[in-house]
């Protein structure tokens, strides 16, 4: 259950109650396009810049 949001440093998360205890989520985590994130063996890092 969603039980609020805030901003730290620029970014926005969603504060989450579940299975007893309360955890601070990217909100980017939850957007459709997150899905499409591909996990691989090698961390790879982008070289262009998004802000």
């Amino acid at each position: 259950m969603v039980t609020g949001s805030h901003e730290h440093e620029g970014v926005h998360y969603l504060l989450i109650l579940a299975h007893g205890g309360s955890f601070q989520i990217p909100a980017w985590m939850f957007d459709p396009a997150a899905s499409s994130i591909e996990i691989v063996a090698a961390p790879r890092l982008s070289a262009t810049k998004t802000r």
